[in-house]
Protein backbone atom coordinates (compact mmCIF):
# COMPACT_ATOMS: atom_id res chain seq x y z
CA UNK A 1 0.00 0.00 0.00
CA UNK A 2 3.04 2.48 0.91
CA UNK A 3 4.29 1.53 -2.90
CA UNK A 4 1.36 2.99 -3.99
CA UNK A 5 1.18 5.72 -2.66
CA UNK A 6 4.90 6.55 -2.91
CA UNK A 7 4.73 6.10 -6.71
CA UNK A 8 1.94 8.13 -7.92
CA UNK A 9 3.14 11.79 -9.21
CA UNK A 10 2.28 14.77 -7.45
CA UNK A 11 -0.69 16.62 -8.16
CA UNK A 12 0.30 19.75 -10.78
CA UNK A 13 0.11 23.06 -9.20
CA UNK A 14 -3.26 25.09 -10.10
CA UNK A 15 -2.87 28.82 -10.59
CA UNK A 16 -6.41 29.79 -10.19
CA UNK A 17 -6.66 28.25 -6.77
CA UNK A 18 -6.49 31.35 -4.02
CA UNK A 19 -4.62 30.09 -1.13
CA UNK A 20 -2.84 31.28 1.30
CA UNK A 21 0.45 33.19 0.07
CA UNK A 22 3.65 31.35 1.17
CA UNK A 23 5.49 31.97 4.17
CA UNK A 24 8.71 33.58 4.00
CA UNK A 25 11.43 31.33 5.64
CA UNK A 26 11.95 32.02 9.45
CA UNK A 27 15.43 31.13 11.25
CA UNK A 28 14.63 29.57 14.02
CA UNK A 29 16.16 27.82 16.91
CA UNK A 30 18.24 25.53 14.07
CA UNK A 31 19.94 28.45 12.49
CA UNK A 32 22.94 28.30 11.19
CA UNK A 33 25.78 31.31 9.75
CA UNK A 34 26.36 34.76 10.95
CA UNK A 35 23.94 36.30 13.11
CA UNK A 36 20.93 38.44 11.54
CA UNK A 37 17.94 40.81 12.51
CA UNK A 38 15.67 39.20 15.06
CA UNK A 39 17.45 36.22 15.86
CA UNK A 40 17.90 35.62 19.65
CA UNK A 41 21.52 35.93 21.01
CA UNK A 42 23.22 34.84 24.73
CA UNK A 43 25.49 36.94 26.06
CA UNK A 44 27.86 35.07 28.26
CA UNK A 45 29.77 37.24 30.63
CA UNK A 46 33.34 36.00 32.56
CA UNK A 47 31.73 34.22 35.10
CA UNK A 48 29.50 32.53 32.08
CA UNK A 49 26.00 34.38 33.12
CA UNK A 50 23.88 34.36 30.29
CA UNK A 51 21.91 37.51 28.87
CA UNK A 52 19.65 36.92 25.99
CA UNK A 53 18.93 39.63 23.41
CA UNK A 54 17.28 40.26 20.42
CA UNK A 55 18.93 41.81 17.72
CA UNK A 56 17.72 44.48 16.40
CA UNK A 57 19.03 47.94 14.10
CA UNK A 58 20.46 50.25 16.10
CA UNK A 59 19.67 48.29 19.85
CA UNK A 60 21.96 48.53 22.91
CA UNK A 61 22.52 46.24 25.52
CA UNK A 62 22.57 48.16 28.57
CA UNK A 63 24.17 46.82 31.87
CA UNK A 64 26.02 48.30 35.23
CA UNK A 65 28.98 46.94 33.65
CA UNK A 66 28.75 49.47 30.32
CA UNK A 67 26.15 49.52 26.75
CA UNK A 68 27.28 46.63 23.86
CA UNK A 69 25.86 47.52 20.30
CA UNK A 70 23.78 45.25 18.33
CA UNK A 71 25.45 46.32 15.46
CA UNK A 72 28.51 44.61 16.43
CA UNK A 73 27.18 41.75 16.88
CA UNK A 74 24.75 41.44 13.85
CA UNK A 75 27.11 39.69 11.10
CA UNK A 76 29.26 37.81 13.46
CA UNK A 77 30.06 33.98 13.56
CA UNK A 78 28.61 31.86 16.75
CA UNK A 79 31.27 32.29 19.57
CA UNK A 80 32.35 35.47 18.78
CA UNK A 81 34.17 37.16 21.71
CA UNK A 82 32.88 41.45 21.65
CA UNK A 83 33.57 44.33 24.06
CA UNK A 84 30.99 46.46 25.40
CA UNK A 85 31.74 50.47 25.87
CA UNK A 86 34.51 49.82 29.57
CA UNK A 87 35.92 47.04 27.74
CA UNK A 88 34.07 44.00 29.06
CA UNK A 89 34.07 40.93 26.87
CA UNK A 90 30.74 38.88 26.49
CA UNK A 91 30.88 35.73 24.00
CA UNK A 92 28.22 35.99 21.79
CA UNK A 93 26.16 32.38 21.42
CA UNK A 94 23.13 31.06 19.67
CA UNK A 95 20.11 30.28 22.00
CA UNK A 96 20.34 27.45 24.58
CA UNK A 97 18.29 24.47 22.87
CA UNK A 98 17.54 21.39 24.55
CA UNK A 99 19.63 19.29 22.30
CA UNK A 100 23.12 22.23 23.21
CA UNK A 101 22.35 22.18 26.24
CA UNK A 102 22.68 19.63 29.32
CA UNK A 103 19.30 17.62 30.24
CA UNK A 104 17.46 18.91 33.56
CA UNK A 105 19.43 18.81 36.10
CA UNK A 106 18.61 15.89 39.09
CA UNK A 107 16.30 16.86 41.99
CA UNK A 108 17.19 17.47 45.22
CA UNK A 109 16.86 15.01 47.76
CA UNK A 110 15.82 15.44 51.52
CA UNK A 111 19.04 15.09 53.79
CA UNK A 112 17.07 14.64 56.99
CA UNK A 113 17.69 11.22 58.52
CA UNK A 114 14.98 9.07 59.40
CA UNK A 115 13.92 8.66 62.81
CA UNK A 116 13.52 5.00 64.47
CA UNK A 117 9.97 4.40 65.17
CA UNK A 118 9.53 3.30 68.81
CA UNK A 119 7.78 -0.36 70.12
CA UNK A 120 5.46 0.21 72.92
CA UNK A 121 7.98 -1.48 74.95
CA UNK A 122 10.22 1.51 74.31
CA UNK A 123 13.09 -0.56 72.39
CA UNK A 124 13.72 -0.53 68.41
CA UNK A 125 16.10 -2.54 66.33
CA UNK A 126 19.25 -1.48 64.23
CA UNK A 127 16.57 -0.80 61.44
CA UNK A 128 14.03 1.44 63.21
CA UNK A 129 11.29 -0.86 63.42
CA UNK A 130 9.45 -1.59 66.25
CA UNK A 131 11.21 -4.58 68.30
CA UNK A 132 9.38 -7.58 67.87
CA UNK A 133 11.45 -9.89 70.00
CA UNK A 134 9.66 -11.89 72.78
CA UNK A 135 11.13 -10.94 75.65
CA UNK A 136 9.53 -7.21 75.06
CA UNK A 137 6.38 -8.84 74.28
CA UNK A 138 6.15 -10.53 77.53
CA UNK A 139 7.14 -7.13 79.61
CA UNK A 140 4.57 -5.50 77.71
Amino acid sequence: MLESMTSQPPPAADDTASGPAPRAPRRGLDRTGPFALGDKVQLADSKNRLHTITLKPGGQFHSHRGVLHHDQLIGAEDGTVVENSHGIRYQARGPCTPTTCSPCRAAPRSSTPRTPRRSSCGATSSRGRACSSPASAREG
